[in-house]
């Protein structure tokens, strides 16, 4: 019996325990990283001049081809009856597109039920339903409309039971105010004209679903062809290219196939070569707001380490590499100071980039973690390669490390005081050389005095989601450029778009100019959610290319959707 307790209390025990960690870190692993998708389209007569270009297919389609391919999607389209286009099933390598003639009624109550049964109950998955409709219910008597509407109701009511997310994008044309009633409780409803539809859904999909994208410069040219360089080295390449009006693109000297090709979507997908280059060639018309993204797919490894260090602590290092060499994949300035998710011992957290390496800050008595997953997503990519690992802190003497830094420590000491001792005794000539070597006095406030001031650029997108008594409010728009000042409270930008009297609270939240885009500070008593993450009173977020923030008043009697967009996607519009 005691030869069995030594050997159990040595390595084997060791490896038994490791065994089980891995079995236990990989069974983790296995749940909950696929998500389900059901898309519903109200495809009711009235929907024909909702969205005469027929954009809601479009936007379905470029969102299915934004998802990964292990992503679970399925579509209905209803009018009197249910049509479902596409059971739910993964994304693979299956074709999105698909039509919907607009003609006859619509039932959306039944439709809502039967996307919800659509949906799976696996453990830990996350759940959407995304609706396109001007409407709620057009049928042909009161009895069937009333029992449209309180299925519609219930649906929505069971959806929030269940943790399913319901985004209601509810359309509206020239001639007719939107045909809609406010279920804010239940769903987040997004009033949106067919013309910015693409450019509302291209928002929920990057922000809400995290879709990956890095979006290029185009810099307003509509005809002729564009040089284009991605900031890594991709091995495949998928180019979505959103545009305001109809048009043509093509790409040249690459091999790729065209996915998607609308009338205001165009996708492509191929083998860059160079690896970190492509071109296109456009015709669009003058004035054709452009939005050009692209999804680069990455082979690499990862080189690991847990670094500790006598005054920052532990942290845990990862270093993306190319398979070919030793060369960062996050080494471009683009990635510089951004965050990046990454799972450790079955919990998200965030880690920094700098230099090309991932920082993740770690609890002091931490030895070891199981790197379950890093969210390239968060920056744009999609990484073909290994990012699990099992990292254990090297064993380090700290002791000597205390020993070989305080004999430093005297070194330096007694450096010093000899130096101070030659000053002493030779005072003149030892200061006019100190003094010659020192910089101008002007330069020690250069950090101060060079601090650059920016001016605003771009422009807001305002969506007044809910506000008291119910009432509709049409999305709102605020050119920023035309602004000269170099900070402004939302509370005024609000009271330019006429519904201040709903916000009164949002005069401590202030905006400020920055490089790349816009700083909101929050010095009131709102709640303002950045995706999850709540920006407290006293702190900031900055808003750049597309990036989204969701503001309530302290009582909870209205609520906005902030967008912060560059002069490109909507500009003609």
């Amino acid at each position: 019996m005691l030869g069995v307790m030594r050997i159990l209390n040595g390595n084997v025990l060791r490896k038994f325990l490791f065994v089980v960690l891995m079995m236990t870190w990989f069974l983790l692993m296995s749940k909950g990283e696929c998500r389900e998708f059901v898309f519903m389209i109200n495809g009711g007569a009235s929907m024909a001049k909702s969205d005469p270009n027929r954009i809601v297919v479009q936007s379905v389609v470029w969102s299915i081809e934004n998802l990964s391919e292990e992503d679970e999607v399925g579509i209905i389209a209803f009018k009197e009856n249910i049509d479902v286009i596409r059971p739910l099933s993964k994304i693979g390598n299956s074709p999105a597109h698909f039509n919907v003639n607009y003609s006859g009624q619509s039932n959306a109550g039944s439709a809502l039920l039967s996307a919800i049964d659509m949906l799976s109950n696996k453990f830990h998955t996350e759940r959407y339903i995304i609706l396109f409709t001007d409407g709620e219910n057009l049928l042909d008597s009161s009895e069937q409309n009333l029992r449209s509407v309180e299925n519609f109701r219930a649906g929505l009511e069971q959806a929030k039971w269940l943790g399913i997310p319901v985004y209601i994008l509810s359309l509206r044309y020239d001639e007719n105010p939107p045909n809609y009633h406010s279920y804010g409780t239940y769903a987040r409803e997004i009033p949106t004209h067919y013309r910015d539809l693409m450019t509302t859904v291209r928002t929920i999909v990057h922000n809400d679903f995290h879709a990956p994208h890095i979006e290029l410069p185009i810099k307003n040219l509509t005809a002729g062809d564009v040089q284009c360089e991605v900031p890594v080295l991709a091995d495949r390449l998928k180019i979505l290219l959103l545009s305001s009006n109809a048009g043509s693109a093509e790409l040249k000297e690459m091999s790729a196939k065209k996915i998607v090709n609308e009338s205001f979507v165009k996708t492509f997908e191929g083998a860059p070569y160079p690896k970190s280059k492509f071109e296109l060639a456009l015709n669009y018309p003058e004035g054709t707001g452009l939005t050009l993204d692209v999804v680069p797919t990455v082979k690499g490894h990862l080189e690991t380490k847990i670094d500790s260090s006598l005054s920052d602590g532990n942290f845990l290092m990862i270093t993306p590499l190319y398979n070919d060499g030793d060369e960062k994949i996050l080494s471009n300035e683009i990635f510089a100071g951004k965050s990046i998710g990454v799972k450790i011992d079955d919990a998200k957290v965030d880690g920094t980039i700098a230099d090309g390496v991932i920082k993740v800050a770690l609890a002091d008595d931490v030895k070891n973690v199981a790197l379950q997953k890093v969210c390239f997503e968060d920056v744009g990519i999609i990484f073909d390669g290994n990012d699990t690992a099992f990292i254990v802190l090297s064993q380090t003497n700290r002791a000597a490390w205390i020993v070989a830094l305080a004999a430093i420590g005297v070194i330096v000491f007694l450096s010093w005081r000899l130096s101070k001792r030659r000053f002493a005794d030779d005072v003149v000539s030892d200061f006019d050389v100190v003094k010659k070597n020192l910089p101008p006095v002007d330069k020690f406030f250069a950090k101060s005095k060079d601090r650059q001031s920016f001016s605003f650029k771009g422009k807001l997108l305002i969506y007044v989601t809910k506000i008291p008594g119910g009432e509709n409010v049409a999305p709102l728009e605020c050119n920023l450029f035309q602004m000269n000042v170099e900070k402004i409270s939302l509370a005024d930008i609000l009271k330019g778009c006429g519904v201040e009297e709903y916000f009164a609270d949002t005069s401590g939240i202030v905006l400020a100019a920055t490089e790349l885009g816009i700083s909101v500070r929050n010095d009131s008593d709102c709640t303002i959610l950045e995706r999850s993450n709540l920006i407290a009173k006293g702190q900031s977020v900055e808003l750049i290319l597309g990036d989204s923030i969701n503001v309530m008043t302290f009582d909870e009697s209205a609520e906005l959707i902030l967008i912060y967009k560059s002069l490109k996607p909507t500009e003609a519009i």
